[in-house]
């Protein structure tokens, strides 16, 4: 692998079904049975990301946050942030979880020209008239 681009990693699952003030995710622990939730994060708690982001050296890391995430705090991403390997680059969008600013397609985009060598071609294309 010669690059990777994580885009809106979290740390920990718990992190969004335990900890998120979301709305939505506030009603949907309203509604799961005790205990079921915490018994599923420390199931599957092996697998969160934060065990594996920190193993990619040498590959280079592009990570992509949202300045407004809704599902997870600014400490996950803090958590996850130190947790990955060097080399990597971090960026923040104005934008929610979904990231759909164009300049975080823009800096994708030439994040793979960089590394994989992408020929690079112009991102949006106009309707010609």
């Amino acid at each position: 692998m010669k690059t990777s681009v994580l885009m809106a990693g979290v740390a920990e699952m718990a992190d969004i079904l335990l900890r998120s003030d979301d709305p939505g995710m506030v009603d949907f622990r309203k509604n799961q049975p005790a205990g079921q939730l915490e018994k599923y994060c420390q199931v599957t708690g092996d697998i969160d990301a934060i065990h594996f982001v920190g193993h990619s050296a040498p590959v280079p890391l592009l990570l992509q946050f949202a300045q407004y995430e809704q599902y997870f705090d600014k400490t996950s991403i803090q958590h996850y942030v130190a947790a990955a390997s060097d080399p990597k680059k971090i960026l923040y969008y104005d934008t929610g979880h979904g990231l759909n600013d164009p300049q975080a397609l823009e800096d994708r985009y030439d994040w793979l020209v960089e590394h994989i060598s992408l020929r690079r071609q112009p991102v949006l294309l106009h309707a010609q008239q």
